[in-house]
């Protein structure tokens, strides 16, 4: 009984610490807003008609193949972006927003990249959260306010966050022979296609590499478990934005949105 009255502590607790989801709004509304301009010289291309796909799904753009409606749609989720990080009308922009994502990867599933999937599900569960600024409630009656307040949202956002650092932390090694030995980051600064920095020295050094390759794994499995315990949080953080900033810095901008 105590271990499931501190599941139901952690689960269901009120949470107070709105700065969190405050942050989180503005964040990911700056990523959507960026995502929308980087798409827009081919905004036609990508998700016009017919769908760049071997189904016919439904979604916004399968209503019609007009340019007028298409800009129209990217115009919108320009608009409910600048809304979601200004914290107005934040439950309605969040709606926009995924549906509009979710119909973008439905549209044109062949060119769907990590960071598609990564915001449709983060805007799922931003759905729930309690993003507008007021804290979650611990009421127990089912009420529509209880529900979007409730802290359960935030919780599977984390979940899922976990999921991901884990999944692709233990396909690595498990896929390929070079984050075992050690040598990965060796062939990644050596390839044309993905360094910044091609040939670079100081970078394809066996020691160096070795050094890079095993703090990414060890940062993509421990991370995402010590994350959850207050005492390694920043450390945590820490290393998870200098794992990002290293990929940035070092490889092609063109995995700068998780491509």
């Amino acid at each position: 009984m105590k271990i499931l009255s501190l599941l139901d502590t952690f689960l269901f607790a009120p949470d107070r610490d709105v700065r969190v989801g405050r942050l989180f709004r503005v964040v990911l509304a700056a990523q959507l807003f960026v995502e929308f301009l980087l798409l827009t010289p081919s905004w036609l291309r990508y998700y016009g008609d017919p769908p760049i796909s071997e189904h016919l799904y439904s979604n916004l753009f399968s209503i019609s193949n007009s340019p007028f409606y298409l800009y129209g749609v990217l115009c919108v989720g320009l608009i409910a972006c600048l809304a979601l990080a200004a914290g107005r009308w934040v439950r309605l922009s969040v709606l926009i927003l995924f549906v509009i994502q979710r119909s973008m990867v439905l549209q044109s599933p062949v060119i769907v990249n990590g960071h598609d999937y990564v915001f449709t599900v983060l805007l799922f569960c931003a759905l729930g959260m309690p993003l507008g600024g007021a804290p979650s409630s611990n009421s127990h009656h089912l009420t529509v306010r209880t529900i979007f307040g409730s802290i359960l949202a935030r919780r599977l956002a984390q979940v899922l966050f976990v999921f991901m650092y884990l999944s692709t932390g233990l396909a690595k090694p498990l896929d390929d022979v070079h984050w075992r030995d050690g040598s990965a980051m060796s062939w990644i600064v050596l390839s044309t296609r993905w360094s910044s920095f091609p040939n670079a020295s100081f970078l394809t050094d066996p020691y160096v590499s070795m050094a890079l390759t095993y703090y990414t794994l060890a940062v993509e499995l421990l991370a995402p478990l010590l994350i959850w315990f207050s005492r390694f949080r920043l450390a945590m953080i820490v290393a998870i934005c200098s794992l990002h900033a290293g990929i940035i810095m070092l490889m092609d901008s063109c995995i700068l949105l998780f491509n």
